[in-house]
């Protein structure tokens, strides 16, 4: 398969600082999005701690690197805890969703509340799921009540004090398949039809890319939106 990718981050219009950051790796076929849990300190840091961490173990070993999802994520994981140290007994996190492609086979690692997505025969299937109280953890509700807020609160995070464990994915990929990649700036404000209507009129991922982040900035950019496009052609 030949990749075609792009990827591309933004502060939105609302947060002072961005606390995305990405990972495009083409040599190896890593790619990864990360964003640091908001309302903890170091949001930014933990985001770019994990992806180079990542990117430092594929440069060290990238066949072992790419061989264990759920190793990489581990070792990204030490290194966010590590930093976040100085940050106080609660540390920094952040979410970390990864791809690797070989061939025709996809792989993910996944944690926390951002998104891939698979864009194919005019449909968007979200291959992850999002780890909050919401979806892992909706026995807590029948015991007391809680903010509504508090349903979105995340259940997994890279870097904090709890050990990690990362939602493994397989999907083989088909010749005009698009992976997306996304922080939630992206897919809490731009619906399921606008990213298929997007994926349709620019098949330059580079246009893709900034064609999605314009769509979040004008539902009112609420978040930091990060996006990595990738094309797949025979």
């Amino acid at each position: 398969m030949h990749l075609r990718v792009h990827g591309a981050t933004d502060p939105g219009l609302v947060r002072r600082r961005n606390e995305d950051n990405l990972l495009v790796d083409l040599e190896h076929q890593v790619f990864a999005v990360a964003d640091g849990i908001g309302g903890m300190p170091g949001g930014d840091v933990a985001s770019l701690t994990a992806t180079q961490a990542l990117r430092a173990e594929i440069a060290r070993d990238p066949t072992a690197a790419t061989a264990d999802l759920q190793a990489l994520v581990q070792r990204a994981h030490e290194s966010v805890r590590r930093t976040g140290m100085r940050f106080g007994a609660e540390g920094i996190g952040t979410t970390l969703t990864l791809a690797h492609i070989a061939g025709t086979h996809l792989h993910i690692a996944h944690v926390g509340d951002s998104f891939a997505l698979l864009v194919r025969g005019g449909r968007c299937r979200a291959i992850t799921h999002e780890h909050n109280v919401e979806n892992e953890r909706r026995d807590i509700f029948r015991l007391s009540p809680h903010p509504p807020a508090y349903r979105y609160a995340l259940t997994r995070a890279v870097g904090q004090p709890d050990d990690v464990r990362a939602d493994l994915y397989d999907e083989e990929l088909r010749e005009g398949d698009r992976l997306i990649l996304a922080t939630d700036g992206l897919t809490d404000v731009v619906e399921d039809a606008e990213i298929l209507r997007v994926c349709a009129e620019y098949p330059a991922p580079d246009e893709a890319c900034a064609e999605l982040i314009a769509a979040a900035l004008k539902r009112g950019g609420p978040d930091n939106i990060t996006v990595i496009v990738i094309a797949v052609s025979a």
